[in-house]
């Protein structure tokens, strides 16, 4: 007897193999253990996933395709992320701020990002956590009444 799982609107057998984005069903599943979703229909994103999980996702599915992951260590990917990061710094050398290609700063603002997805998702870091934990840490390092108006680092407020 096939079971269905009460979190999606169909029996898995009726549910589609790739979906938007060209997330498995499979995938997906195993995503369901982080985030509660609904399948609503072929070619259409799960209601509930979170955009970093559909990033992350997308980004392990395309590094997969390619067999990939074996060069996708810790110590490589923070390599990466700083490369990228400098690619991203290089458009703007002896520039002022507008005259950088607002093109090629998406582009490499983009692999600065997955690099670090890449990175996060390799130690299981929830980023949405980390980041607004960061934020907060800074809120106690940086108080707004010393800090108001001022680039002095929080060791010279």
């Amino acid at each position: 007897m096939e079971r269905e799982d009460p979190h999606h609107t169909a029996p898995r057998s009726s549910l589609p193999r790739t979906l938007a984005g060209g997330a498995t069903y499979s995938r997906l599943f195993l995503l369901r253990r982080r985030c509660r979703f609904t399948i609503l229909a072929k070619g259409t994103k799960c209601a509930s996933m979170s955009d970093n999980e559909e990033i992350i996702a997308s980004l392990k599915q395309f590094r997969n395709e390619r067999d990939w992951e074996q060069f996708h260590n810790p110590k490589d990917l923070a390599i990466a992320l700083s490369i990228e990061a400098n690619e991203l710094l290089e458009l703007f050398l002896w520039k002022n701020s507008d005259d950088a290609n607002k093109e090629k700063i998406k582009e490499e603002l983009a692999d600065v990002f997955a690099f670090a997805f890449l990175l996060a998702d390799k130690y299981q870091y929830d980023v949405k956590e980390i980041v607004l934990g960061k934020i907060k840490k800074n809120g106690e390092k940086y108080p707004v009444n010393k800090s108001k108006g001022t680039a002095k680092k929080y060791d010279e407020l």
